[in-house]
Formats: C-alpha cells, structure tokens, sequence
C-alpha cells in the first residue's frame, strides 16, 4: 500500500474536524464523499493526494503545513509547558491537540506572559525561520499603554531618538544593546482602547498611549526602549507581523486559522526576501 494512502477517520482527524471520535460521528452520518460517492465506512483508505474528498458538499484538501492565529491574553507563556504558569497551547481544542501535527506545532516566536496580541502557531520550520531572523526585517506593531504623561516635546524626543535607534541597559542575562531604527507615534486614548479590546488594557494605570513599530526581537525589547526614555510600559499588544494584521473579531484567548491567501501571502513574503526582492 502506498505510503500516502491513509484511513479516512485519520485523514478528517489530521485536518482538524475533530478528535477520531467525533469525526467518526460524521462519517457514520452520510456527510462525507469520495469521489462523489458517500462512504460511511471509518476505516475506509484513501489516497489525499488522488481522491476528491468533500465533507458536507465542501471540499476537503490534505493540508502540507498548519497555520494558526491567535489573540494571545495575558497570564500565558509562549511555549508548550511550564511549571508556574498556563501555556498558549492550553488555549488550543482538541481539535488540535489530537492531530497528528502537533508535536511539529510551535509558536512563531514569543510574547512574554503579560504581552497580548497576535501570535502565530504553525507546523512550518523554514516560515518561522524566516519570521524570525533578523535578517528578514519583518515589521511587528505594537500598541503600548505608559504609565507617566509626557510633553509634546518629550513625545518628540522619543519619536526622533526612536527612529535613530535608541541605546538600551542590560537586563537580566541581556547585554546592553543599540536597537535598530523603529517608528513610534502617540494615539488618543480612545483608539488605543478600541485596539486594545481587553480587561487587561482597561485596568492599566496608564497615560500616554503608543504605537510602535520594530523589526527586531530583543530580549524585552518594547520596555527596555520606553525604559530608556525613563517611562513604564503597563500594558502591550502586538497587531501585525509584517502586513498581516490581527483579526479584530478574535477576542483575548481566541484563535483561528489562517485563511488560504493569508498564508500564502506569508509563504510568498518569505520567498520574495530570500530572492531578495521586496
């Protein structure tokens, strides 16, 4: 038997329909064809590569890679355990935790515990390599919450000294470091709760509101800047990796999965830049 032919309850499961036993359920209901034929059969073997398989009269095609997006929220580390603290992949249904994929699934990079906003999970090595190196310059925006008020004039200083490439202090293990040119400008506290969308954001004490755009990924990065600048950041989002935005109907804790041309957009990105094109 060809090592691309598979089980069909297997095939549903591995693309997120559910865990074996629900997808079993809905073979068992006469909702899935083959080839235009209703197979009721769990254990029935198909080829994903050479069968028309459809679920409810929709199309389904075996996938190469997994992409997802999720509202980070607060209180959950980037990674797949912890002995102190709740995980993103605990956000994650069974749908997902069930499938074969997720030993391969992995954050692209972090957003520390009390950092919300979008986070990308996917099966995709060489993507996330390519997301991540700060050799690919992708773009990350941020919305930042400030604790102190600030003047006109000092809001300038840090749009100038930002776009400059400000100098950060050590922190923890990290070494003192020049950051890379980044783009800041100041938003009224109104839009700055309409992006936030989060009980976190509402509880901050804060007074200036920001939005700040990067291409690196220092240890810290977002706080040691404004730290620089003597200011606290009391809360922090990040909206967009490169021109994918995140979705606003995701509410804090929530996820889906990116659509077709989101992904490809992504993929045809990283092409591009390893072409070295733009």
């Amino acid at each position: 038997m060809a090592s691309n032919v598979e089980r069909l309850d297997r095939f549903l499961a591995n693309n997120f329909f559910g865990t074996r036993k629900d997808v079993k359920k809905i073979i068992r209901s006469g909702a899935v064809e083959i080839n235009c034929k209703v197979v009721t059969d769990c254990s029935f073997h198909l080829d994903p590569l050479k069968d028309k398989v459809c679920v409810e009269n929709e199309p389904v095609f075996a996938r190469e890679f997994v992409y997802l997006m999720m509202n980070k929220t607060a209180g959950y580390v980037s990674a797949k355990s912890d002995k102190r603290y709740k995980t993103v992949f605990d956000l994650l249904d069974e749908r997902f935790r069930s499938a074969k994929e997720f030993d391969a699934l992995h954050t692209v990079g972090r957003l520390d515990l009390d950092t919300e906003g979008l986070l990308l999970f996917t099966t995709d090595g060489s993507l996330t390599h390519f997301l991540i190196s700060p050799k690919s310059h992708i773009d990350k925006t941020y919305l930042v919450f400030l604790k102190e008020k600030m003047t006109t004039a000092e809001k300038s200083e840090c749009i100038n000294r930002f776009a400059d490439g400000i100098h950060i202090e050590g922190e923890d293990n990290e070494d003192e470091a020049d950051c890379a040119p980044a783009k800041a400008e100041f938003i009224e506290k109104e839009k700055a709760l309409m992006l936030a969308d989060s009980e976190a954001a509402l509880a901050s004490d804060a007074h200036e509101f920001s939005l700040l755009t990067i291409h690196e990924g220092k240890y810290h990065q977002v706080k040691r800047m404004f730290c620089a600048l003597s200011n606290k950041v009391v809360y922090l989002k990040r909206l967009s990796i490169g021109n994918l935005n995140l979705d606003p109907f995701l509410k804090p804790g929530e996820y889906r999965e990116l659509t077709a041309e989101e992904a490809e957009f992504l993929k045809s990105c990283s092409i591009k830049k390893s072409c070295g094109t733009e």
